[in-house]
């Protein structure tokens, strides 16, 4: 085994998970819930950015269930987006032994 090469492999599979995370933090996620109604930011670090209520809704219990499942919707694409974003490093650190 070629130790100095492992290290490169280490070294630039770390830079690019840095640069992925850098653009997960950098991502800015919609969630939307009945049918546009309530619409909802979230950060790349799943952090509460901003929330959009249509002016027709009423102020109720719907409401709440509305802005929960907007926070929801978001956050499921957050989750694939990082998946996207992460997933050609799963590979190369599968190939690093012991990484």
């Amino acid at each position: 085994m070629d130790f100095s090469k492992l290290m490169k492999q280490a070294q630039g599979l770390q830079k690019q998970m840095g640069e992925a995370q850098k653009k997960i933090d950098a991502l800015e996620i919609e969630g939307v819930s009945g049918n546009g109604l309530v619409r909802l930011s979230i950060s790349g670090k799943g952090h509460l950015l901003n929330i959009r209520l249509d002016p027709s809704l009423p102020n109720n219990e719907v409401l709440e269930d509305l802005i929960v499942a907007a926070h929801q919707n978001a956050t499921h694409q957050l989750e694939q987006a990082k998946a996207d974003i992460m997933g050609p490093m799963n590979g190369l650190a599968n190939q690093i032994p012991g990484f």
